[in-house]
């Protein structure tokens, strides 16, 4: 494929860096793109860099335990998009009131080659995140290098819970709260059509992909809920050409990048070294 052709050419040895796993993640760089400003952390040299994308309302801070371990051995980049904790408020991709997979995709790109992060990408993204990386991969495939969906909600998820009568879908997706910023608002209405233009498995062809589940509910979901989430998850893992699940024990949604953080870190080192290998 000519894919793999291209991340080849691209691929270079990761050289550890010892300051890796002591970097202030609270002490960003800035980097201008798309007329704003945005927060970001940069360490390590080679290649593939290890790049995070925070879920819903998350900003690079989300990564203050993930970001140090996976620096020990890999390149490493988090931000924050735009509205959150040390970017600006202000980007074009909001005057519609609808941040989309499409529009993060393109301002993580353009952030990357600002912030001179060369590709090939292992990105990681939790819960929305996830969506927002998949559109990366099939917008940007020949600087993608793999995918780690950590308790990613697949495209198909919201329509099905609703389907089913789960209470928590009652709203259909439309229930924005008014104490919520300007960043908040735009990114929740974003997740519909966001959903809508999300690549199935079958479009991203054969990048690699490591499915990241956990394996117990938050305390205000319930267990119904919880149940066709993971479900969801494993079908999606299943229709994968190149990718493969683990659930980590005692975890939840959100304490995957925290209490679990070792755990995780351990199959995002085990995928990226096999990733490394292969090429």
């Amino acid at each position: 494929m000519i894919v793999d052709f291209l991340i080849v050419a691209a691929m270079t040895a990761a050289i550890p860096d010892a300051t890796c796993a002591n970097i202030a993640i609270t002490k960003p760089s800035i980097v201008a793109v798309q007329g704003t400003k945005l927060a970001y952390v940069h360490c390590g040299s080679g290649s593939p860099t290890v790049v995070f994308e925070s879920g819903f309302g998350g900003n690079l801070q989300n990564w203050d335990r993930i970001f140090p371990m996976v620096g020990q051995f890999a390149p490493v980049f988090a931000y924050s998009r735009p509205g959150f904790p040390g970017s600006d408020g202000d980007w074009k991709g909001d005057a519609d009131g609808l941040r989309t997979s499409v529009e993060a995709a393109s301002l993580l790109h353009e952030a990357l080659a600002a912030a001179r992060v060369k590709p090939p990408f292992v990105l990681v993204g939790h819960s929305l995140g996830g969506l927002y990386i998949q559109k990366f991969a099939q917008l940007y495939p020949a600087e993608t290098a793999g995918l780690v969906l950590m308790d990613n909600r697949p495209a198909t998820f919201m329509k099905h819970c609703a389907t089913v009568g789960l209470q928590e879908c009652v709203g259909g997706g439309n229930d924005v709260s008014p104490d919520w910023s300007p960043a908040l608002k735009s990114t929740f209405r974003g997740i519909k059509p966001s959903e809508a233009v999300a690549p199935t498995p079958q479009q991203l062809g054969r990048i690699p992909m490591l499915v990241i589940t956990a394996s117990r509910p938050e305390d205000d979901t319930s267990p119904r809920f919880f149940q066709e989430f993971r479900d969801a998850q494993t079908s999606f893992a299943r229709q994968l050409r190149e990718g493969r699940q683990v659930i980590i024990p005692g975890a939840t949604h959100s304490s995957l990048s925290h209490e679990q953080a070792p755990q995780v870190v351990a199959q995002i080192k085990r995928f990226w070294a096999r990733l490394s290998r292969r090429h």
